[in-house]
């Protein structure tokens, strides 16, 4: 496993923060959120822009970012290893409007946020680049070292910890990112009862995706790897309950945001993107 590079394919809104943050801890400064650094990417993190980063960090282990995919050219890298997080389909859509209204991006009203079709299938797109589910399947199936579920999210980092080994992997967390329940749960089950047929229509594809994540591919990672009831999962959700933001936290933040965050925008704005993004 030494030789490995773990890619983590962010989906938004699927618990990518947590998981970065848990990457960030164990990988340390062998770690890098990534993106694009030329504007010909188009928006997809390539083998070109992992050889920069290379340059910039020899020692890169992981690389984390919602430009990172399964259907670039870095699929072709050896030994890399990709990693990734799937939601509910229509908490994650839902969860996506509160996000974007909550940053002041692109809408503040549902009705408009559901004409968005580049949101539409959002997860099958992410993983085959284009709405073509059965490709996405197999991508999950083929090319995926490890996948997880946020509403199995614990299961899926005690599974990854064995799936690692021999690598140490510190799987404890607190959570990152997240909106209140209490002031966006009433609001949703509004949004959903009001919306529902749009909602379950642009996601539909997502919907048999997850479905089959969920009752295929998980099972059989669970099995393989002894999670099908681990008996350490209570103790495990204890030990997250009493986390706490350590030293090393604050000096890869330092790192990030003096070093990498600085030089990467220097460098995508020489290239003609925007210093900061994403993509």
């Amino acid at each position: 496993m030494n030789d490995s590079l773990f890619a983590f394919v962010h989906i938004e809104k699927a618990a990518g923060t947590t998981l970065n943050h848990i990457l960030r801890k164990n990988f340390f400064f062998k770690f890098i959120d990534v993106r694009p650094l030329d504007k010909e990417s188009n928006r997809v993190f390539t083998k070109e822009d992992y050889k920069k980063y290379k340059k910039i960090n020899p020692f890169l282990q992981c690389i984390s970012g919602h430009s990172v995919v399964p259907y670039s050219d870095i699929q072709g890298m050896p030994n890399i290893k990709f990693i990734t997080v799937l939601r509910n389909p229509v908490n994650r859509y839902l969860s996506q409007f509160f996000y974007l209204v909550k940053t002041k991006k692109m809408v503040d009203d549902f009705e408009e946020f559901l004409k968005l079709s580049e949101l539409n299938n959002f997860q099958t797109k992410k993983l085959a680049g284009s709405e073509d589910v059965d490709l996405a399947k197999r991508t999950l199936s083929e090319k995926m070292f490890q996948i997880g579920l946020v509403e199995e999210f614990d299961t899926f980092l005690l599974r990854f910890r064995k799936a690692v080994s021999p690598l140490k992997f510190d799987p404890v967390y607190k959570k990152k990112n997240t909106a209140k329940k209490s002031e966006t749960k009433d609001i949703k089950t509004e949004l959903f009862s009001k919306y529902k047929d749009q909602i379950l229509e642009k996601n539909y594809l997502d919907i048999d995706l997850y479905e089959y994540a969920a009752n295929s591919i998980i099972p059989r990672l669970n099995q393989k790897y002894g999670m099908e009831q681990p008996d350490n999962l209570e103790k495990f959700v204890k030990m997250n309950q009493s986390s706490r933001t350590s030293l090393k936290s604050y000096l890869d933040y330092m790192v990030r945001k003096i070093y990498y965050e600085h030089l990467t925008g220097s460098i995508r704005k020489k290239n003609g993107l925007p210093a900061k993004g994403s993509y």
